[in-house]
């Protein structure tokens, strides 16, 4: 179960990556020095905060099931997945 977490974390991550950066090559390099690009809005943006929240919320996720496991209080696992599950509901 953990190699699956890490393995769906680096997945989401590389496309992560690789959205940013053809984004970035379009913005700087393929746009550069037109000004009617200056107006494009690029929707590349849009998929970054709630893939990074995606992300984030495994990872804490991952570590309030590691730290159930070892205090076995449930109190704090709720907590922390509470906080952690805020910034997925603020990036949709």
């Amino acid at each position: 179960m953990t190699q699956l977490i890490v393995y769906v974390t680096f997945v989401l991550e590389i496309l992560q990556t690789a959205n940013l950066t053809g984004l970035v090559w379009q913005v700087f390099v393929v746009d550069y020095g037109q000004m009617d690009a200056l107006s494009t809005v690029h929707v590349g943006w849009l998929p970054l905060p709630i893939a990074c929240s995606i992300v984030s919320l495994i990872t804490q996720g991952f570590f309030a099931w590691r730290i159930l496991m070892l205090s076995k209080s449930t109190r704090l696992v709720v907590a922390i997945i509470l906080v952690s599950g805020a910034p997925l509901v603020s990036a949709v």
